[in-house]
């Protein structure tokens, strides 16, 4: 599980008529779930049931089946890079330069197992093996280790996220 940051969260469910007050809490990335905490409670909501990303000044929403879920944080330059990693596990995106994009953003995060990435970008292991093999020939990847030209593809915000979320794992262990 992976800390995005602090944020201010609120949930609101269509079939009840009432809106739900924000809450202070934390945004935490797992392989398949976005985990919201308020300190008290966890909600879990996974990435697969995540449709209509949208970005409007600086806050971030989701739909969930008949909810909506709307994120505000004070690095409005980090949901927005929360937002590019998740658009093509949304959207399931998942070949040509796209899956070579995601791999590099995985990496970043420090998974480098095929079968864990094949998983999160629901493809089978031999588009991965493939994505890395043309990763590591168009000079993206050099082993399993990101090189300059493989962070090239990413936004600075996107490359700060992703690195702080990885240096907040490492520091855990």
């Amino acid at each position: 599980m992976q800390k995005v940051g602090n944020v201010t969260f609120r949930i609101v469910d269509s079939n009840v008529d009432m809106g739900f007050v924000w809450k202070d809490g934390a945004l935490y990335l797992t392989l398949n779930n976005l985990m919201l905490t308020d300190g008290d409670i966890w909600y879990e909501i996974p990435i697969k049931d995540l449709q209509n990303i949208e970005n409007r000044e600086g806050t971030l929403s989701f739909e969930v089946e008949s909810m909506s879920l709307t994120i505000k944080g004070k690095n409005a330059e980090r949901l927005l890079a929360l937002r590019h990693l998740l658009l093509p596990l949304i959207e399931g995106e998942g070949g040509g330069e796209e899956l070579a994009e995601s791999i590099v953003k995985l990496m970043l995060l420090g998974i480098k197992d095929e079968k864990i990435m094949a998983s999160v970008l629901k493809v089978d292991e031999d588009e991965i093996r493939d994505g890395l093999k043309k990763a590591e020939e168009n000079g993206l990847i050099h082993g399993k280790d990101v090189t300059e030209k493989g962070k090239s593809l990413l936004s600075p915000e996107e490359i700060e996220l992703l690195e702080d979320a990885a240096m907040e794992e490492v520091q855990r262990e």
